[in-house]
């Protein structure tokens, strides 16, 4: 048996899910380890679900394989569970209801492993998304809810990831490169972006520089053949509380940033 902390718990009425124990090849819930989970549920928003003992990855690693261990089909009425997932990277363990997107669950671990406050909603955006012929106020405030607040600079804060610091290294990278380049820094929220109007092959030509510097990484853009609008702050660098909301953020921030840029040039 393996001892843990319940976490951010967020269901619709009448749902639940109670974890009853925990047990594990590993003492302790880390990467590698292969963990059991088991319980009982409460279905009574929907008919049919899925139930799935999944994480919130840390790092922004992208998908990990899903075990048909991992997620049972339940029908409407309360029942047991018996979960079992592989810690393939380093996340937030929860188990919840699926229908398409979660619609609510609870999260658990040991702690710092605990995601105890997330900044999302999952009933909001499931509400959002079922809801026929919404008014133009209700989709703003779904999608509002969905970006979350913007996020503020880290206490501890790399200078690296700076204002200064980004302009400073995509500046040196640029003139290593040989290649003629503005450089622009959107610096509103966390992580600051990075705008450099050039051609697509200076722009190539840069990266390429840029790379050798391993404090930097190249983590999506959006561009055209005048300029790009980029994020060169990698995710372990990320607030772990705030890593998804960043992400969510993201793309929007740099299509905003690059129509900007778009209109200097």
């Amino acid at each position: 048996m393996i001892a843990y902390e319940l976490g951010d718990t967020e269901f619709a009425p009448g749902d639940a899910v109670e974890i009853q124990q925990v047990r594990g090849t590993l003492p302790t819930i880390s990467t590698g380890g292969v963990y059991c989970v088991e319980g009982t549920y409460t279905l009574a928003s929907k008919d049919e679900a899925t139930l799935a003992l999944f994480s919130t990855s840390k790092n922004q690693s992208g998908p990990t394989p899903v075990d048909a261990a991992q997620k049972m089909k339940v029908s409407k009425g309360s029942g047991t569970f018996r979960l079992i997932k592989r810690m393939n990277d380093d996340g937030y363990l929860h188990v919840s209801f699926y229908s398409g997107n979660s619609f609510g669950g609870v999260y658990f671990g040991q702690g710092e492993g605990v995601l105890r406050h997330k900044s999302w909603s999952v009933l909001r955006a499931s509400q959002a998304g079922t809801t026929r012929d919404w008014p133009a106020e209700s989709a703003n405030q779904a999608l509002w809810h969905f970006l979350g607040e913007a996020v503020p600079p880290p206490a501890q804060m790399d200078p690296k990831y700076s204002v200064g610091g980004l302009s400073n290294a995509v500046v040196a990278a640029a003139q290593a490169a040989g290649v003629p380049a503005q450089v622009k820094i959107e610096g509103s929220e966390f992580p600051f972006l990075v705008g450099v109007i050039c051609s697509r092959p200076s722009y190539a030509r840069l990266m390429e520089e840029l790379k050798k510097d391993k404090a930097y990484a190249d983590q999506g853009s959006v561009g055209s053949e005048t300029c790009q609008a980029m994020n060169i702050v990698p995710y372990p660098a990320f607030p772990s509380e705030a890593s998804e909301r960043i992400s969510r953020r993201l793309t929007v921030r740099m299509q905003m940033f690059h129509e900007r840029l778009s209109a200097m040039r």
